[in-house]
């Protein structure tokens, strides 16, 4: 152990920069990181300079490098250097600092490897894909950096890419976990539920972390994906009793399962109780919405009216559009709601606004063919929910209006994004007309 005067001596070195040290006091600090005494104290005390003076922090830790690169270890010991100033939210000193890693140890797959993650931390996932390339240009079979290049693919919505690199990860590695949760991740968001429901139920078979909570919660949105609602609602209702009730990715998990069950009364009992908790909660507006949604379905419609004006929901026009337009259908207003949610739909084409809008449709001639108009002229990736057939099916009197009402609460529930629930093949003239809709739009997009 190190004595006070000695501490503040060793620190008082590594501050000043250890390269321009006399070398009595080069000696000593040297002394101490070769023995390991001085590396909790450099850190401790870089991770308070980095808070006021990152200078400071950066010479304390390439004092301590510089000191006794032998001991030092890459994977830890200079992956803290940017981690501390990753953790004061210094974002710039801690890429210099990766920059400065990668330039005194170029082509280093574990620098390398650090540099992704921080990378994939922050959101940078073309920066990130580029690291890991070059980890798995040095190492072809590093499943770490392959499982991690596949996850920064599928944040880019190149689901093939980053499928075949989780592939290769686990034919290096097949019992990791880890690249089965990211697989079953990504065969979720590329809209293969099957898929990812195989990987997954294989791996809890095998697993040594049953109870492990993000595995489970990933579990239970498989198998709302699959249809297995039952299951999805046992799991949801375990999760919430073990991880704590305001878990809010559980709660929404809890009352999306319970409605889709067909227990609508359960579900607003759970998504008002959340929105009425006292705690700290940061996603209280979406506990809002569902309550709101679920309101409608349960016939509280003042209840509902309230959400929409809620505080919570104040600068969440979005999601306020989405139960007004939903409202206006509870009450038979189907062109009021129609012209909201087609509003909405232009300003954020997704899902939950087109499931508004044609359940609004049902029976209304020219709201039909307005809805057939913008389809061509948006963008809408089948791969993501449903083909032109399916849309356009219940059109042909495929689908009972009460069923298409259903499905699109069911799609309002879900999180953004999500697709409706699948509807039944079309007869030939809906199948007829489809094609000519995808026709138009391809020469459109053209």
């Amino acid at each position: 152990m190190l004595s006070e005067s000695e501490e503040r001596k060793f620190i008082a070195i590594m501050e000043s920069g250890l390269a321009a040290a006399a070398p009595e006091d080069f000696a000593f600090a040297q002394n101490i990181v070769a023995h390991r005494r001085g590396l909790p104290i450099a850190y401790k005390a870089a991770e308070e300079a980095a808070k006021t003076d990152p200078d400071k922090a950066l010479k304390i830790l390439w004092s301590m490098v510089f000191a006794a690169p032998l001991y030092v270890d890459k994977g830890k010991d200079l992956g803290m250097i940017a981690r501390i100033f990753e953790n004061a939210r210094d974002y710039r000193n801690a890429e210099n600092a990766f920059a400065l890693m990668n330039a005194l140890m170029p082509n280093d797959p574990i620098i390398l490897t650090q540099m992704g993650h921080f990378y994939n931390r922050r959101g940078n996932w073309q920066k990130a894909e580029s690291c890991y390339r070059q980890v798995i240009s040095l190492e072809p079979d590093n499943h770490i950096a392959l499982s991690c290049l596949g996850r920064a693919l599928a944040k880019q919505e190149r689901y093939d890419e980053g499928i075949k690199c989780l592939e290769s990860a686990l034919a290096v590695k097949p019992d990791d976990c880890i690249s089965k949760t990211i697989l079953a991740g990504i065969y979720r968001k590329a809209r293969q539920p099957q898929k990812a429901y195989d990987v997954l139920q294989g791996m809890l078979h095998n697993t040594s972390r049953p109870q492990d909570k993000e595995l489970r919660r990933l579990w239970t949105q498989i198998l709302l994906d699959s249809g297995k609602f039952h299951e999805a609602r046992q799991e949801a209702e375990d999760i919430t009793k073990k991880c704590g009730t305001w878990d809010w990715e559980h709660m929404e998990l809890l009352v999306t399962s319970r409605f889709l069950c067909g227990d609508k009364q359960a579900a607003y009992q759970a998504a008002k109780d959340w929105s009425e908790y006292k705690g700290r909660d940061d996603r209280r507006y979406l506990a809002v919405y569902l309550r709101g949604i679920c309101a409608i379905a349960t016939n509280r419609l003042m209840d509902a009216e309230n959400c929409i004006y809620h505080r919570c929901l104040e600068d969440r026009e979005y999601q306020k559009q989405l139960l007004c337009a939903r409202l206006h259908l509870a009450h038979n207003r189907c062109e009021k709601a129609y012209a909201i949610a087609a509003k909405t739909f232009d300003a954020h084409p997704s899902w939950q606004p087109l499931g508004i809008m044609q359940a609004a449709a049902q029976g209304k001639p020219e709201l039909v063919e307005d809805f057939r108009r913008r389809l061509c002229h948006k963008d809408i990736n089948p791969g993501h929910g449903l083909t032109f057939e399916e849309l356009i099916a219940p059109f042909s009197g495929a689908k009972d209006p009460d069923q298409i009402r259903r499905d699109m609460d069911a799609c309002l529930l879900r999180k953004w994004g999500g697709a409706l629930p699948p509807m039944p093949q079309p007869a030939n003239e809906s199948a007829m007309i489809a094609a000519q809709v995808a026709a138009r739009t391809r020469v459109h997009m053209a």
